[in-house]
């Protein structure tokens, strides 16, 4: 938040909506509650009701995520954030620009990433206005023709957006950093290829997008049932190669729903979010180089390439210990790392050294929560995670298994961090 000249407060350019367990830990909570404080635009409320991209139909645009917010409130489950704000933003959903965002509690974004969003957004999807730029010798003037909510509504359900317009768009980051945490038993005193922090190695990932920093955006007077919502796996395949994404998609993986938008009724919609290249309807961003980071810990609901054995590590965590050893490679590292997701090597080693000795409690705790309301639920991790508990309890946790890393993502260690 901005402070202007008079004392009053400029709204911020998003909200970021935390949600967390209405049952969590109360020094936790009081912990997150004093680490975000200072910032009104930081939601943070208890609910296991989650809306947004291939999770819950309905999001911003429909109303479902901003009524959800304020019925958490009023139920007295807000603990940060300017509830006005909310409102504000709420009551402004039909006559604004909407892009959602997936942060996972245990991932994390490149701000650049987020400038570039937006910026996409305010150049390639319809904001309700149109300009009439004209120069003059000392400024130059825009004016803004408002069009009312009839007509902006009008226009979505007609499909009638200015030529070169897209309807909707999909963002997600092409690069992306892993943080393996040292497997249990790993100690570094012995292991010559062991850090004390672990280990960070760089991805790119451009035949699936990741779920950390996945993006959708709306124009303004396109329909909450207009807009497509896949599951994060799916949306490449869907949007640039399989049927018409705007006619048919999915907010759960499994079942299908058809759109409102009568002008998607026909083949003809080239692009299918109204671009003529329907390649652009989805931007995998390559700038900046690291767009995210995402922890592989026993925290993923997935637990899909989350390293638990010294000896059974992927190919490109082993080559990436040997990198790390390299003084320049290393100061590159902790460059971008420090700058751009405020990660430090002594917050590294704090946080390696938590998981190690929590190993269990935290696989115990993954368990406990999957398939509960709110939560992801997937047999194979549940199988897993059993199988890591009775591990541990034989005495043999240094010796437990891997998960395969994702098939769809593509090593490239030549990617600049």
């Amino acid at each position: 938040s901005e402070e202007d000249d008079d004392g009053s407060f400029t709204d911020p350019p998003f909200l970021w909506i935390i949600k967390v367990d209405p049952n969590l830990d109360p020094a936790t909570l009081s912990t997150m509650i004093d680490l975000v404080k200072d910032h009104r635009e930081i939601i943070l409320l208890g609910s296991n009701t989650n809306f947004g991209i291939g999770i819950k139909g309905g999001g911003w645009r429909g109303g479902q995520a901003g009524a959800d917010v304020l019925e958490t409130a009023a139920a007295g489950r807000l603990y940060n954030g300017d509830l006005d704000l909310v409102r504000r933003a709420h009551e402004a959903r039909r006559e604004r620009i909407v892009l959602e965002t997936r942060l996972d509690a245990d991932d994390g974004l490149n701000s650049l990433y987020l400038e570039r969003l937006q910026r996409d957004a305010l150049e390639d999807l319809y904001s309700g206005f149109d300009e009439d730029e004209e120069d003059s010798d000392d400024a130059q003037s825009v004016t803004r023709i408002s069009i009312d909510s009839d007509q902006r509504n009008a226009i979505g359900s007609r499909g009638q957006f200015p030529p070169g317009m897209a309807r909707w768009l999909y963002w997600c980051p092409l690069n992306h950093v892993a943080w393996d945490p040292n497997p249990p038993g790993e100690n570094p005193r012995t292991n010559p290829n062991a850090t004390s922090y672990g280990t960070f190695i760089p991805w790119k990932s451009p035949k699936a997008c990741i779920t950390a920093g996945l993006t959708v955006g709306a124009s303004v007077g396109l329909a909450e049932n207009d807009i497509p919502r896949f599951p994060h796996q799916s949306v490449v395949e869907r949007i640039r190669y399989g049927p018409n994404a705007t006619l048919y998609s999915s907010s759960n993986g499994n079942t299908l729903h058809k759109a409102t938008n009568a002008a998607n009724d026909t083949e003809s919609d080239t692009g299918h979010c109204g671009l003529f290249n329907r390649t652009a309807c989805l931007r995998m961003v390559e700038h900046p180089k690291m767009g995210a980071l995402r922890s592989r810990t026993p925290t993923s609901a997935g637990m899909k390439g989350v390293v638990t054995q010294e000896n059974n590590k992927p190919q490109a965590h082993i080559m990436m210990e040997q990198r790390a050893k390299d003084p320049k490679t290393r100061a590159s590292m902790w460059k971008v790392l420090s700058h751009y997701f405020a990660i430090t090597e002594d917050v590294a080693t704090e946080m390696n050294n938590y998981v190690q000795q929590h190993f269990v409690d935290i696989v115990g705790d993954n368990l406990r929560g999957q398939c509960t309301r709110g939560h992801s639920c997937k047999i194979s991790s549940k199988e897993e995670l059993q199988r890591l508990l009775d591990v541990a309890s034989e005495g043999k946790i240094g010796g437990v298994g891997t998960m395969n890393v994702a098939e769809e993502v593509d090593l490239d260690l030549e990617v600049s961090i």
